[in-house]
């Protein structure tokens, strides 16, 4: 996936909320949870999450005043670890929530069936239908809303 199509991508799973204006800058603030697999020191993926800043910062959200974004790494060897980040992420009660890979969505998704998931997908990634057997759960293919 390219940068300009990560960015259409996930702005516009945000495009829904109101653009900030003078009114608004008093509303609270929006909270976006990430869990991605690969390490913080991946550069590919701190590309795709700075772009990922830049396009919202594009639509008018600007970090630190209309929205805040809490991110977790390394989820994707770790069980433990990945479960951890994703009841971290939930506790601090987002408004959507972003994984990168299966096995960080099946976490997410033991964790919440109330606050939206939204999946990436990026080029390294083989698609896939696999379903989550941690605890039995199973959810809907990538190419499928993940929403409980």
């Amino acid at each position: 996936m390219r940068r300009r199509e990560f960015i259409t991508l996930l702005g516009g799973a945000v495009a829904g909320w109101p653009l900030p204006t003078r009114a608004q800058q008093t509303d609270r603030q929006r909270r976006i949870g990430v869990l991605m697999a690969h390490t913080e020191n991946d550069p590919e993926f701190k590309d795709y999450l700075d772009a990922f800043r830049q396009g919202l910062q594009k639509l008018g959200w600007i970090e630190g005043r209309s929205i805040q974004i809490d991110t977790r790494w390394g989820a994707l060897e770790n069980a433990d670890m990945r479960q951890r980040s994703a009841k971290e992420l939930v506790a601090l009660r987002p408004d959507i929530i972003l994984t990168q890979n299966t096995p960080p969505t099946a976490s997410m998704l033991q964790e919440t069936r109330t606050i939206p998931v939204i999946l990436l997908r990026t080029r390294r990634e083989r698609p896939s239908s696999h379903r989550a057997t941690e605890k039995g759960d199973e959810f809907t293919p990538p190419h499928r809303s993940l929403r409980g």
